[in-house]
């Protein structure tokens, strides 16, 4: 019965969809990479090359109805 406990798809207010994170250690992890590779002051090419590549990234959304009480990227 996989995916009968799932929330669904999540989509902030402004119509983003947003991809929950896991549980520790995972989704802190994700956080972070994320966090790394859009930072304001990231100057690495590696990082800058791969942004291309990513989904666009607004920083960490909780909605209030999270399933779970997980924060979603956004």
């Amino acid at each position: 019965m996989y995916g009968k406990d799932k929330g669904g798809i999540l989509q902030h207010p402004d119509g983003t969809v947003l991809k929950q994170l896991q549980p520790p250690p995972r989704g802190p992890r994700e956080q972070e990479f994320y966090n790394k590779v859009f930072a304001a002051d990231c100057c690495d090419s590696v990082l800058l090359e791969l942004r291309k590549y990513l989904p666009k990234y607004f920083g960490i959304w909780s909605p209030p109805t999270a399933p779970n009480g997980l924060p979603c990227l956004h």
